[in-house]
């Protein structure tokens, strides 16, 4: 795909791996407090010469991606209002020795917000 071009990819990858983990504890009637951490990556089963680096090799332990947050839930019981603070604890692209985040977790927070 050229660069500056306006198509998009319509699938990510073909493998993708995914886990999750949340704790939520209750504030006061329908207001619950949530910690929770995310991994996982997509890569390919074929090679791509637009998406170097995206398909599945033996190393694909080393690039898993992990981020962890805060958030707030309101829940109605037939909805759900999140809002949810988030930061990458390790991003798999950066080099090497710059992979784990610790020290830049606040610069690179992300604010979210969902209806379920």
């Amino acid at each position: 795909m050229p660069d500056g071009s306006q198509y998009r990819f319509d699938q990510a990858g073909d493998i993708k791996l995914e886990l999750n983990a949340e704790y939520r504890a209750n504030l006061y009637r329908f207001l619950n407090v949530a910690v929770f951490a995310d991994a996982g990556n997509v890569w390919l089963i074929n090679e791509d010469s637009s998406r170097p680096g995206a398909k599945f090799s033996k190393d694909w332990l080393s690039e898993i991606a992990v981020g962890a947050g805060l958030g707030l839930r309101l829940d109605f019981n037939i909805l759900l209002f999140r809002l949810d603070v988030a930061m990458p604890i390790r991003v798999p692209y950066y080099e090497k020795d710059n992979r784990w985040m610790f020290n830049k977790l606040i610069s690179e927070t992300a604010l979210g917000v969902g209806i379920i």
